[in-house]
């Protein structure tokens, strides 16, 4: 197999890791590159000797949280000090692992890590998280059912969108979200390396809808700002100038903020306007 470029085995190590805690409920503490192969294209683990176990979601705690974070760094510190690379990470873990990615970004964001490290440092210790959650027992059938969803990220099929659709229809709305956000994370990928302009608009009008239905008004201004700077068509650019209208009250503070860093790669951007979502 030709290796992958960084940011391609970067994300692919991010679904991995993901993939692990979902399907097998293993953690990785030491998750370094080395200690991953590539099979057939797939990654696999070479060394199994300090695997965690636990039985998800029933054993989900603040601490095991802690364990699956402390993980994430040990793969993180093989991309240190590339922003675009632990994008690329952190989009892949999150596309795989829902909302439980989600909560161990969270925490990760309340012990100081976050896209602020790279772009503004200033706003980094503004965070306060993982306190929104405060019944595990409202949490675990949530994480439950995104265990249950059938997802092989790692060999990706061309149904994903169907799949999607599919599963919408009688999962939790709240999974039904980030079953959304796993599809516009493998689009923006799949379309990112064939450097479709036209497809690229349509996702981010996608984005933009999704962001405001979920209360997410960074996310959504962003990439309504996205499909004004793109060859779009009349519809998106009316997606786009609607939704910059509706988010204006709820990004007034920060939107000079966003708009510096509108031209960034995707995932860069996309973490930066979660963490303005949920810190600020």
């Amino acid at each position: 197999m030709k290796k992958p470029n960084k940011n391609m085995e970067a994300f692919l190590l991010g679904v991995f890791a993901g993939e692990l805690l979902i399907s097998k409920g293993c953690i990785q503490p030491d998750f370094q590159v080395e200690n991953v192969g590539i099979r057939n294209g797939i990654p696999v683990l070479m060394d199994y000797a300090d695997i965690i176990g636990v039985e998800l979601p029933a054993a989900l705690t603040r601490d095991v949280i802690r364990i699956i974070k402390e993980s994430i760094f040990s793969l993180v510190d093989n991309y240190e000090g590339s922003f675009e690379a632990q994008s690329y990470v952190r989009a892949g873990f999150l596309a795989r692992s829902g909302m439980l990615g989600h909560m161990v970004y969270e925490d990760a964001r309340d012990n100081g890590y976050s896209s602020f490290l790279f772009v503004e440092k200033s706003l980094r210790n503004t965070a306060h998280s993982l306190g929104r959650i405060t019944k595990w027992e409202d949490v675990k059938p949530l994480i439950g059912e995104w265990i249950e969803i059938p997802l092989d990220l790692l060999n990706v099929q061309s149904d994903l969108e169907l799949k999607q659709e599919k599963e919408k229809k009688i999962i939790h709305p709240l999974n039904g979200y980030y079953l959304q956000n796993t599809v516009h994370i493998m689009s923006l990928l799949d379309h990112g390396i064939l450097r479709d302009e036209k497809k690229c608009a349509q996702i981010y009008a996608d984005i933009c809808i999704s962001a405001l239905r979920y209360g997410m008004p960074y996310m959504a201004y962003g990439y309504a700002q996205k499909c004004l700077t793109m060859a779009s068509t009349n519809e998106i650019l009316s997606i786009g100038e609607l939704v910059i209208n509706e988010t204006h009250d709820a990004t007034r503070e920060y939107k000079d903020y966003v708009d510096k860093f509108i031209e960034l790669e995707d995932f860069q951007l996309m973490w930066i306007l979660e963490d303005f979502d949920i810190t600020i």
